[in-house]
Protein backbone atom coordinates (compact mmCIF):
# COMPACT_ATOMS: atom_id res chain seq x y z
CA UNK A 1 0.00 0.00 0.00
CA UNK A 2 3.22 2.28 0.16
CA UNK A 3 3.62 1.85 -4.02
CA UNK A 4 1.90 5.16 -4.57
CA UNK A 5 0.00 7.97 -2.93
CA UNK A 6 -3.32 6.73 -4.66
CA UNK A 7 -2.76 3.34 -2.66
CA UNK A 8 -1.70 4.68 0.24
CA UNK A 9 -4.53 7.27 0.61
CA UNK A 10 -7.20 4.09 -0.32
CA UNK A 11 -5.49 2.34 2.59
CA UNK A 12 -6.13 5.03 5.23
CA UNK A 13 -8.56 4.56 7.43
CA UNK A 14 -11.84 7.26 6.66
CA UNK A 15 -10.96 9.40 9.73
CA UNK A 16 -7.47 9.69 8.13
CA UNK A 17 -5.63 12.31 5.80
CA UNK A 18 -2.11 12.46 3.72
CA UNK A 19 -1.08 15.86 1.91
CA UNK A 20 2.03 14.50 1.27
CA UNK A 21 3.44 13.92 -2.30
CA UNK A 22 5.17 10.54 -3.85
CA UNK A 23 8.37 11.97 -2.79
CA UNK A 24 7.40 12.29 0.55
CA UNK A 25 5.65 8.68 1.37
CA UNK A 26 8.62 7.24 -0.72
CA UNK A 27 10.91 8.69 1.92
CA UNK A 28 8.68 6.82 4.26
CA UNK A 29 9.19 3.62 3.14
CA UNK A 30 13.43 4.38 3.14
CA UNK A 31 12.87 5.50 6.63
CA UNK A 32 10.78 1.89 7.32
CA UNK A 33 13.17 -0.04 5.21
CA UNK A 34 16.21 0.75 7.68
CA UNK A 35 14.05 0.90 10.69
CA UNK A 36 14.30 -2.20 13.23
CA UNK A 37 10.44 -3.03 13.20
CA UNK A 38 9.15 -5.67 14.85
CA UNK A 39 6.12 -6.91 11.87
CA UNK A 40 2.84 -7.86 14.07
CA UNK A 41 -0.37 -8.81 12.55
CA UNK A 42 -3.68 -6.64 13.18
CA UNK A 43 -7.04 -8.67 13.18
CA UNK A 44 -10.43 -7.06 13.73
CA UNK A 45 -11.75 -10.55 14.91
CA UNK A 46 -11.69 -11.65 18.44
CA UNK A 47 -11.17 -15.65 18.75
CA UNK A 48 -8.95 -17.64 17.84
CA UNK A 49 -5.85 -16.64 15.17
CA UNK A 50 -4.22 -20.06 14.19
CA UNK A 51 -2.69 -20.76 18.00
CA UNK A 52 -3.44 -17.43 19.31
CA UNK A 53 -6.36 -16.38 21.08
CA UNK A 54 -7.05 -12.99 21.12
CA UNK A 55 -9.47 -10.95 23.91
CA UNK A 56 -10.30 -7.26 23.92
CA UNK A 57 -6.71 -6.65 25.26
CA UNK A 58 -4.79 -9.67 25.81
CA UNK A 59 -3.39 -12.58 23.63
CA UNK A 60 -2.91 -16.14 24.57
CA UNK A 61 -0.28 -18.68 22.93
CA UNK A 62 -0.39 -22.35 23.65
CA UNK A 63 1.47 -21.72 26.63
CA UNK A 64 -0.80 -19.17 28.13
CA UNK A 65 -0.51 -15.14 28.18
CA UNK A 66 1.81 -14.02 25.96
CA UNK A 67 3.00 -10.34 26.37
CA UNK A 68 4.69 -9.70 22.96
CA UNK A 69 2.55 -11.67 20.75
CA UNK A 70 2.84 -11.36 16.79
CA UNK A 71 -0.92 -10.61 16.76
CA UNK A 72 -3.21 -8.10 18.13
CA UNK A 73 -6.45 -6.48 18.08
CA UNK A 74 -7.33 -3.49 15.41
CA UNK A 75 -9.44 -0.75 17.06
CA UNK A 76 -12.56 -1.33 16.98
CA UNK A 77 -16.36 0.75 17.38
CA UNK A 78 -18.19 -2.55 17.73
CA UNK A 79 -20.00 -2.66 20.72
CA UNK A 80 -19.92 -6.40 21.48
CA UNK A 81 -16.27 -6.29 21.40
CA UNK A 82 -15.84 -3.36 23.67
CA UNK A 83 -18.19 -5.20 26.06
CA UNK A 84 -16.07 -8.45 26.58
CA UNK A 85 -14.85 -8.94 29.95
CA UNK A 86 -12.69 -12.07 29.19
CA UNK A 87 -9.40 -11.75 31.45
CA UNK A 88 -6.52 -13.81 32.75
CA UNK A 89 -6.95 -15.72 35.80
CA UNK A 90 -4.41 -18.10 37.69
CA UNK A 91 -4.93 -21.77 37.65
CA UNK A 92 -6.30 -22.01 40.73
CA UNK A 93 -8.57 -19.43 40.43
CA UNK A 94 -9.65 -20.73 37.56
CA UNK A 95 -10.13 -24.59 38.78
CA UNK A 96 -12.45 -22.98 41.66
CA UNK A 97 -14.72 -21.56 39.18
CA UNK A 98 -14.91 -24.27 36.91
CA UNK A 99 -16.09 -26.20 39.67
CA UNK A 100 -18.63 -24.10 40.65
CA UNK A 101 -20.04 -23.39 37.45
CA UNK A 102 -20.45 -27.15 36.95
CA UNK A 103 -22.33 -28.16 40.09
CA UNK A 104 -24.04 -25.18 39.61
CA UNK A 105 -25.56 -25.92 35.96
CA UNK A 106 -28.04 -28.67 36.83
CA UNK A 107 -29.81 -26.61 39.39
CA UNK A 108 -30.71 -23.56 36.55
CA UNK A 109 -33.46 -25.46 34.66
CA UNK A 110 -34.85 -28.59 33.75
CA UNK A 111 -32.63 -31.47 32.36
CA UNK A 112 -34.26 -31.88 29.28
CA UNK A 113 -33.33 -28.27 28.33
CA UNK A 114 -29.98 -27.50 30.67
CA UNK A 115 -28.16 -29.66 29.27
CA UNK A 116 -28.26 -29.09 25.27
CA UNK A 117 -27.94 -24.90 26.34
CA UNK A 118 -24.66 -25.63 28.30
CA UNK A 119 -23.08 -28.27 25.93
CA UNK A 120 -23.99 -25.10 22.79
CA UNK A 121 -22.06 -22.63 25.26
CA UNK A 122 -18.92 -25.03 26.36
CA UNK A 123 -18.52 -25.91 23.02
CA UNK A 124 -18.92 -22.09 21.65
CA UNK A 125 -14.86 -21.61 22.86
CA UNK A 126 -14.14 -23.58 19.84
CA UNK A 127 -16.35 -22.85 17.50
CA UNK A 128 -13.66 -22.25 14.40
CA UNK A 129 -12.44 -26.03 14.69
CA UNK A 130 -15.66 -27.37 14.85
CA UNK A 131 -15.85 -25.38 11.69
CA UNK A 132 -13.06 -26.65 10.40
CA UNK A 133 -14.32 -30.32 10.58
CA UNK A 134 -17.92 -30.17 9.81
CA UNK A 135 -17.95 -26.70 7.76
CA UNK A 136 -21.03 -25.41 10.07
CA UNK A 137 -21.72 -24.27 13.43
CA UNK A 138 -25.29 -24.83 14.89
CA UNK A 139 -27.20 -22.01 15.55
CA UNK A 140 -28.72 -22.19 19.33
CA UNK A 141 -32.76 -21.04 19.61
CA UNK A 142 -34.32 -20.69 23.35
CA UNK A 143 -37.74 -20.43 22.87
CA UNK A 144 -40.91 -20.15 25.17
CA UNK A 145 -43.23 -17.88 26.65
CA UNK A 146 -43.04 -14.30 28.29
CA UNK A 147 -41.42 -14.53 31.97
CA UNK A 148 -39.52 -18.26 31.59
CA UNK A 149 -36.05 -17.11 32.27
CA UNK A 150 -34.87 -17.29 28.27
CA UNK A 151 -33.19 -14.21 28.36
CA UNK A 152 -31.57 -14.08 32.15
CA UNK A 153 -30.19 -18.09 31.46
CA UNK A 154 -28.45 -16.96 27.67
CA UNK A 155 -27.34 -13.50 29.84
CA UNK A 156 -25.70 -16.02 32.69
CA UNK A 157 -23.98 -18.07 30.07
CA UNK A 158 -22.68 -15.68 27.97
CA UNK A 159 -21.19 -13.69 31.23
CA UNK A 160 -19.32 -17.22 31.80
CA UNK A 161 -17.81 -16.79 28.33
CA UNK A 162 -17.11 -13.23 28.41
CA UNK A 163 -19.47 -11.42 27.46
CA UNK A 164 -21.17 -8.37 30.18
CA UNK A 165 -23.73 -6.84 27.61
CA UNK A 166 -27.37 -8.19 27.74
CA UNK A 167 -29.10 -10.29 24.66
CA UNK A 168 -29.59 -7.54 22.15
CA UNK A 169 -32.97 -7.07 19.98
CA UNK A 170 -33.50 -8.62 16.78
CA UNK A 171 -34.71 -4.77 16.30
CA UNK A 172 -31.85 -3.39 15.73
CA UNK A 173 -30.61 -2.68 12.14
CA UNK A 174 -29.70 -5.66 9.86
CA UNK A 175 -26.27 -3.50 9.20
CA UNK A 176 -25.34 -3.76 13.02
CA UNK A 177 -25.99 -7.53 13.66
CA UNK A 178 -24.23 -8.51 10.58
CA UNK A 179 -20.83 -6.40 12.07
CA UNK A 180 -21.47 -8.64 15.32
CA UNK A 181 -21.70 -11.77 13.67
CA UNK A 182 -18.69 -11.10 11.91
CA UNK A 183 -16.16 -9.53 14.78
CA UNK A 184 -15.59 -12.98 16.50
CA UNK A 185 -15.09 -16.57 16.23
CA UNK A 186 -15.41 -17.49 19.48
CA UNK A 187 -17.41 -15.75 22.08
CA UNK A 188 -21.47 -16.25 22.19
CA UNK A 189 -23.61 -13.87 20.12
CA UNK A 190 -27.48 -13.67 21.66
CA UNK A 191 -29.71 -12.02 19.73
CA UNK A 192 -33.45 -11.44 22.07
CA UNK A 193 -36.92 -10.76 21.28
CA UNK A 194 -37.32 -12.99 18.20
CA UNK A 195 -41.23 -12.78 18.39
CA UNK A 196 -42.82 -13.64 14.21
CA UNK A 197 -45.89 -12.09 15.78
CA UNK A 198 -44.69 -9.03 16.39
CA UNK A 199 -41.60 -8.28 14.43
CA UNK A 200 -42.16 -7.48 10.55
CA UNK A 201 -42.01 -10.23 8.05
CA UNK A 202 -39.38 -8.56 6.31
CA UNK A 203 -37.76 -8.09 9.29
CA UNK A 204 -38.06 -12.12 10.55
CA UNK A 205 -36.90 -12.84 6.68
CA UNK A 206 -33.69 -10.90 6.44
CA UNK A 207 -32.79 -12.57 9.97
CA UNK A 208 -33.14 -15.84 8.87
CA UNK A 209 -31.50 -15.63 5.98
CA UNK A 210 -28.31 -13.76 7.81
CA UNK A 211 -28.29 -16.97 10.27
CA UNK A 212 -28.68 -19.58 7.81
CA UNK A 213 -25.31 -18.00 5.94
CA UNK A 214 -23.73 -17.47 9.67
CA UNK A 215 -24.69 -21.25 10.11
CA UNK A 216 -22.41 -22.19 7.29
CA UNK A 217 -19.71 -19.16 7.73
CA UNK A 218 -20.05 -17.63 4.20
CA UNK A 219 -19.19 -13.56 3.25
CA UNK A 220 -21.51 -11.75 2.58
CA UNK A 221 -21.42 -7.74 1.42
CA UNK A 222 -22.61 -4.36 1.80
CA UNK A 223 -22.46 -1.21 1.07
CA UNK A 224 -20.34 1.40 2.64
CA UNK A 225 -18.75 4.90 2.24
CA UNK A 226 -15.10 5.13 0.24
CA UNK A 227 -13.22 8.09 -0.03
CA UNK A 228 -11.75 9.28 -3.08
CA UNK A 229 -14.26 7.13 -5.25
CA UNK A 230 -16.29 8.58 -8.02
CA UNK A 231 -19.07 7.63 -6.39
CA UNK A 232 -18.17 8.10 -2.74
CA UNK A 233 -19.50 4.51 -2.03
CA UNK A 234 -17.54 1.39 -1.87
CA UNK A 235 -18.31 -2.66 -0.91
CA UNK A 236 -17.04 -4.31 2.63
CA UNK A 237 -17.51 -7.86 2.76
CA UNK A 238 -18.49 -9.63 6.02
CA UNK A 239 -17.56 -13.21 7.02
CA UNK A 240 -20.55 -14.20 9.46
CA UNK A 241 -18.34 -16.35 11.55
CA UNK A 242 -19.71 -15.96 15.42
CA UNK A 243 -21.61 -18.42 17.22
CA UNK A 244 -24.92 -17.19 17.80
CA UNK A 245 -27.65 -17.60 19.86
CA UNK A 246 -31.72 -16.85 19.22
CA UNK A 247 -34.17 -16.15 21.92
CA UNK A 248 -37.78 -15.52 21.87
CA UNK A 249 -41.30 -16.10 21.99
CA UNK A 250 -41.43 -18.13 18.75
CA UNK A 251 -39.69 -21.07 16.98
CA UNK A 252 -38.22 -21.11 13.99
CA UNK A 253 -40.84 -21.74 11.44
CA UNK A 254 -37.79 -21.81 8.43
CA UNK A 255 -37.15 -25.75 7.07
CA UNK A 256 -33.65 -24.72 6.60
CA UNK A 257 -33.23 -22.97 9.94
CA UNK A 258 -35.17 -25.85 12.07
CA UNK A 259 -32.20 -28.41 10.66
CA UNK A 260 -29.46 -26.40 11.59
CA UNK A 261 -30.75 -25.30 15.14
CA UNK A 262 -30.31 -26.77 18.61
CA UNK A 263 -33.95 -26.02 19.84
Amino acid sequence: KLSNKVEFIKALPIEASWRGDDRELQLIVEDLANADLKVREGVSVVGWHKDFFITKKECYSLNGLDTNPPVFLLPSSISFVSDLTARDIDQSEWENLAKEILLSIPNLHHPSCIWAIAGWFFLVPFTPFVRSIYRCFPILQMYGSPGSGKSSLAWLFSKIFGVARPPVSVERPPYSIIEEMSCTNSFPLIIDEYKITKSSAMRIDQLNLLLLENWIGVPTTRGRLEKNSLTGRGVQEYKLISPTAIIGESPFLNAALIDRSIQ
